[in-house]
Formats: C-alpha cells, sequence, structure tokens
C-alpha cells in the first residue's frame, strides 16, 4: 500500500478499452446514466430550501474544488499478483481518493441528482485523464453519483427507504454494487485468456470493495454529518409512499425470493471458486514438487 499527497503527476491521457467486453461496459455506464438522468428529471422528487443564487454559488464551488478532491490523499491498494499476471496490475490498480466522492455527495444532497452527476463527471474526468488513465472511470464515477443519489431518494415510507435515505447506508450499498463492476473492468484491457482475466478480477474482489467501500463511505460520513447539522437544506422527500416490493402480496413474495436467490447465487459462485483455485494450487504444488524430485535424481 501507498500513499500520496498529491495524485496527478502524468500526462494527460485516456485509454480506450481494446477488448469487446470493455464496449460493453461502457455501453452500460453510458446507458444507466441516460436512465438515471430522464428518471431525474421526470420525478422531481428533490426539495431544497437553497435559494438560487445560494444554489448557483456552492454549485460552482463544487465544480472548482472537485478536481482537487480527486487528487488529495490517494491511496493506492496492492493486488494479489503472480508473476504471470503483472500485466494485469500494469492497467488495473484500485485507489482510494480519500476525498474524491465528496463533493458529488454533497451536490447530491443539498442540490439532487443532476447536480451530483455533472460533478461526478467532472471529476470522473480529472481523474480518468491524470490519474487512471481509463476512459471508462470517468463514466463509472458518473454513473456511480448518479446511482447512489437514486438510491438516497428513495421515498419508501418503510424501514428499507429510511435507510436508503441515509448517505452512509447508500454508500456502502452503492460501493458493493459499483465494486463489483470496477472489479469486471479488468476484462476491458490487455491481451489474455478470459478464464485467465475472471481468476485475476475474482482474486482481488476484495481488494477493489474494499477502495469502493472505504472512498464511498467517506463521503457518505460527511454527508451524514452535515445532514444532522443542517436538516433543512438536505434532501427530504415531497411524499412518501409504499415501496414496489410492498404494494401487494405477490410483490412481497417475488422480492422475497429474488433476494434469496442473489444470495444462494453469489455464495455458490464464490464457494466454486474457491475449491477451483484450491485445486489448481495443488496441482502446480504437486507439479512442482514432482519436478524437484526429479530434477533432484
Amino acid at each position: 500500500m501507498s500513499f500520496d499527497f498529491w495524485g496527478y503527476g502524468g500526462k494527460f491521457l485516456l485509454h480506450m478499452p481494446n477488448r469487446p467486453f470493455g464496449y460493453v461496459l461502457l455501453c452500460f455506464y453510458l446507458l444507466g446514466i441516460l436512465v438515471i438522468l430522464l428518471y431525474f428529471q421526470k420525478h422531481k422528487r428533490f426539495a431544497s430550501t437553497f435559494p438560487k443564487k445560494t444554489s448557483r454559488n456552492f454549485l460552482l464551488i463544487l465544480v472548482f474544488t472537485v478536481p482537487i478532491a480527486n487528487a488529495l490523499f490517494i491511496i493506492q491498494l496492492p493486488l494479489d499478483v503472480s508473476q504471470s499476471q503483472e500485466i494485469y496490475a500494469s492497467s488495473f490498480q484500485p485507489i482510494i481518493a480519500v476525498l474524491g466522492a465528496v463533493p458529488w455527495m454533497l451536490a447530491g444532497g443539498f442540490l439532487g441528482g443532476r447536480q451530483a452527476m455533472l460533478i461526478g463527471f467532472i471529476g470522473g474526468f480529472f481523474r480518468a485523464a491524470w490519474l487512471t488513465n481509463d476512459v471508462l472511470t470517468l463514466f463509472q464515477i458518473t454513473f456511480q453519483a448518479g446511482f447512489i443519489l437514486w438510491l438516497i431518494e428513495r421515498n419508501y415510507d418503510d424501514r428499507i427507504g429510511n435507510a436508503l435515505r441515509q448517505p452512509l447506508i447508500s454508500a456502502i450499498l452503492g460501493g458493493v454494487i459499483l465494486g463489483i463492476l470496477r472489479t469486471l473492468e479488468i476484462l476491458a484491457y490487455g491481451e489474455w485468456d478470459l478464464y485467465d482475466g475472471l481468476g485475476f478480477a475474482l482474486s482481488n474482489l476484495k481488494v477493489v470493495l474494499i477502495a469502493e467501500i472505504v472512498e464511498l463511505s467517506i463521503a457518505g460520513l460527511v454527508a451524514e454529518v452535515l445532514r444532522f447539522s443542517f436538516p433543512k437544506l438536505w434532501y427530504r422527500p415531497r411524499w412518501l409512499a409504499p415501496g414496489p416490493y410492498s404494494r401487494s402480496l405477490t410483490g412481497k413474495i417475488l422480492s422475497v425470493f429474488l433476494l434469496l436467490g442473489i444470495l444462494a447465487s453469489a455464495i455458490l459462485l464464490y464457494g466454486d471458486w474457491l475449491l477451483v483455485r484450491s485445486s489448481a494450487q495443488e496441482l502446480i504444488e504437486s507439479q512442482m514438487t514432482q519436478t524437484a524430485q526429479e530434477a533432484g535424481s
């Protein structure tokens, strides 16, 4: 693990994906951004008491501070890399920009989801161009801002809705989901076998999840403090309504089965991967032992 006080140091550079899966992921981010923007435009549930002039000034402050926030206090986490996988690590390095998510989180809480996505886009551009050199970073952070603010703006009248309206909880949940997508970005670059890339991605899933959750949790904690300090200025829904999963008995049953199915699939997938990894390690160790014995004799 390494720490840099200032992250920008290289030249302006943006790499496009050189694998078809990278463009699939890019289209997914673009489609998600478009859908969330249209949602924010159609469902205006934001009720802010900021005067218009104050809102504009606050937005301008965030526009100028978000590039700095994405470069200050950068933590680079180490990857689990073997000698044969060094090519993967050269194009994929999980980082924590300690203050990187704070500006768009504040924009979303005080101004609205579209403003959060604008600040996320600006911050993502600077991080992609001078830090990761990965064009997917630009759209990943923009989508990240929109998705988490979409969670925060849930107006459900139950415990789930109340929990999602707390920035820290939505940030952690978003970090888990987006961390998985971030891990899949390893398949967008380099020339390697699909299974080797998947193995590398899965072996480093924990590191990437830590990076995403820590960065977003810091922003969530800052937002929680400001939410309690300025409750009249922070987002609050205009009205509350039952969630789509609780409006009918069918919806409740489907929600329960969907949740159980996702959990069971995730557990089975992770368990299968652990078994395959253990078997592969045992096979390599036995082959190395056999080779050493033959060389000794």
